[in-house]
């Protein structure tokens, strides 16, 4: 029997059994998704069972790279004190600057002027 014709047969029959086909084909691809999980998820569990020296490899591994990075990276307390120092010269530098224009009002015009 050709696949064309067993779906024009399908299609002549009532409604509740062409459901019956389509619970049936929904159950055939489900049944075969578990399986295909299944033997994923063994995998995935397999590739996790610790090692000789009784470490799991990918633990092992991420370890070793947070370290490196913590290594290369400065720490956000160090970035705060650098943020804050040069926020105090910013600071100072701006007291100087307005001191200046204070004391020397000439100051304000030794400026380029544009052309």
């Amino acid at each position: 029997m050709d696949l064309n014709e067993k779906i024009e047969e399908i299609r002549r029959k009532p409604e509740h059994i062409r459901l019956r086909y389509v619970w049936g084909g929904v159950a055939i691809s489900m049944f075969f998704i578990i399986i295909i999980w299944i033997f994923s998820l063994s995998d995935s569990i397999n590739k996790m069972k610790p090692t000789d020296n009784g470490n799991l490899p990918d633990i092992k591994q991420s370890l070793d790279e947070m370290q490196s990075l913590k290594e290369t990276t400065p720490s956000i307390s160090e970035i705060a004190k650098d943020l804050e120092i040069k926020g105090q010269n910013l600071t100072n530098e701006g007291t100087q600057s307005t001191e200046n224009i204070k004391n020397n009002p000439e100051a304000t015009n030794t400026l380029p002027s544009k052309q």
